[in-house]
């Protein structure tokens, strides 16, 4: 059973997010077994590829895993498992890549751009509804205050702020954010840098994550909020993390392609003691 670490949304080691890619031959039962890798495994995700064999409309399952929970969308890794996917052989890279995700039931396409080698994403674009500040959670940000805040179905809090030093200079306290809310937190602002639109930061500390370094999903959210307020179908977007990421993104006909690079670390076997 083979297992890969790859740094996703970035052209260079030990930047961007990493994640674990298992390489199956069948679909995976046993849901212990793969949170307790993903746990072991310690990267903001874990996730499980494998053949379909009965899907006409995909040719792979994945399923993401962060140490504490299984997840329904994840950018980075679906990145980060077509990368391999390709690098391995088991597509040819003028080939697109389609796979379906059995927790979320989303049919998701990856093509490669030979040219300058990034892989290209179509993902659903994310809603947002008006939602209070949960009581708490400014202080829990350091008593930062956004100018809007808006809630996803599936639980993320969108916070925009009015300067990008607000986003880069936040000094969360993790397990006060624990008390005030579930949701993962997604902070936002227009970027003071040339060459970029937007800034973020992504916290999930109730996911087992304090901070994403690049969260390929959060650009599903950051794409149409900032794309209708800068009337921009085009926009770059970086992920002000310690690590850093760069995603660049276009909105067409309600879905949100994503781009990036990704650099292969390591690769290696799992060993008799650790398969399910």
């Amino acid at each position: 059973m083979k297992i890969h670490l790859v740094d996703a949304f970035t052209d260079k080691a030990f930047a961007g997010n990493p994640a674990a890619v298992v390489l199956l031959d069948a679909e995976p039962t046993n849901f212990d077994w793969m949170q307790l890798l993903a746990m072991e495994m310690n990267q903001s995700e874990t996730c499980f590829v494998w053949p379909l064999k009965d899907n006409s409309q995909a040719d792979w399952g994945l399923r993401w895993f962060t140490p504490g929970v299984e997840v329904q969308l994840c950018g980075h890794a679906t990145l980060a498992t077509a990368h391999i996917l390709w690098q391995e052989a088991l597509v040819s890279r003028d080939q697109p890549i389609t796979f379906y995700t059995p927790l979320a039931g989303h049919y998701l396409t990856c093509d490669f751009n030979i040219e300058i080698e990034t892989v290209l994403m179509a993902f659903p674009e994310v809603s947002l509804t008006p939602a209070p500040l949960p009581a708490g959670l400014v202080e829990a940000l350091g008593n930062c205050k956004p100018t809007h805040s808006g809630r996803t179905d599936n639980g993320t809090l969108l916070l925009q702020f009015k300067t990008a030093e607000e986003v880069r200079g936040m000094t969360p306290d993790f397990r006060a954010m624990l008390e005030a809310t579930s949701d993962c937190v997604l902070v936002t602002a227009l970027s003071d840098r040339p060459g970029f639109d937007v800034i973020s930061r992504f916290f999930a500390p109730s996911a087992g994550i304090d901070e994403d370094p690049v969260t390929g999903s959060a650009h599903c959210i950051l794409g149409p909020w900032w794309g209708k307020r800068l009337k921009q179908k085009s926009l770059s977007c970086f992920q002000a993390s310690r690590r850093g990421g760069v995603v660049q993104l276009e909105l067409m006909d309600g879905k949100v392609y994503l781009s990036g690079h990704a650099v292969s670390l390591m690769r290696g076997e799992l060993q008799a003691a650790a398969v399910q």
